[in-house]
């Protein structure tokens, strides 16, 4: 953890319990997906989330990047403004970010988990793209080869 990462005893013992109990990205994307969506203008944090039993997408990402990073992984997010000014934001996961042994263990070198947790009007979804870190481009994963080769 990091010198910012609140230590586990900043949290009461249901939230302790909870947190242990959500320790990959996926738990945590499966847990959100119960919460309904929060239409309110907040902006909760974890701990807000939690007392509220809902959220929105910038407020399931902070829920998430708390959670995980009591498991070692630093917050990766992204934000994204569309033409209609609505924003997205989605977790990004990257096992090679992590753990790069267990990435290569695993064929998911210069791969990325892109978890749409919440979404207002929209599908979640889990997208696996290739991630191609000298160019800090995304892209499908079945476009693999083509990618690495710079195309």
């Amino acid at each position: 953890m990091s010198p910012r990462t609140p230590p586990r005893a900043a949290f009461t013992p249901a939230e302790r319990r909870l947190i242990a109990t959500l320790h990959t990205p996926r738990q945590v994307q499966r847990f959100l997906r119960e919460f309904p969506y929060n239409w309110e203008k907040t902006l909760r944090t974890f701990r807000g989330v939690v007392a509220s039993g809902r959220a929105h997408c910038l407020e399931a990402v902070l829920f998430s990047a708390t959670v995980l990073e009591q498991h070692g992984y630093p917050a990766l997010a992204l934000d994204l403004e569309s033409q209609d000014g609505l924003d997205h934001v989605l977790f990004i996961y990257r096992e090679e970010y992590y753990d790069a042994a267990k990435a290569r263990a695993e064929d998911k070198e210069h791969t990325a988990e892109i978890r749409v947790a919440k979404h207002r009007n929209g599908p979640v979804a889990d997208l696996e793209m290739f991630f191609h870190k000298e160019h800090g481009r995304f892209r499908d994963l079945d476009r693999r080869h083509a990618s690495a080769a710079g195309s």
